[in-house]
């Protein structure tokens, strides 16, 4: 779930998934993944994985500022997948794909004839395009 952060940082991407947008009674959350391609929504409680050894959530935490959209989301995206077990791994294209349903592709460097040890020709190729 790693993508997360990166669709984080801009909330107007991250506000169309979201489709419960305040807390309720009932601590239900709904949220639109896409499946094959295929928009569903799906809803989870709000009830996380905590360990009272650790006195912090299993699995994702909470963010910086207290939050814990991801965990939800991770939670949503485990029942999407049939349990936590199912999403430990995987790769971040799936995860791009199914949360924002447009195409996702990782690409190595190598192949466009970068050395990976050279991180600032790589950064600065980014940052001009």
């Amino acid at each position: 779930m790693s993508p997360l952060s990166a669709i984080g940082e801009n909330p107007k991407r991250l506000f169309p998934i979201f489709k419960t947008t305040s807390i309720n009674k009932s601590g239900i959350f709904s949220a639109q993944v896409y499946v094959r391609g295929v928009p569903v929504v799906y809803s989870v409680d709000d009830f996380l994985p905590f360990s009272s050894k650790t006195n912090k959530l299993v699995f994702n935490g909470q963010g910086r500022d207290f939050t814990i959209w991801a965990s939800m989301m991770e939670k949503l995206w485990a029942k999407v997948n049939g349990n936590y077990d199912n999403i430990i791994g995987g790769s971040t294209q799936e995860t791009f794909a199914s949360i924002l349903g447009c195409p996702a592709y990782n690409f190595d460097i190598v192949d466009f004839g970068y050395d990976k040890a050279d991180k600032s020709t790589w950064a600065n190729t980014v940052y001009e395009s």
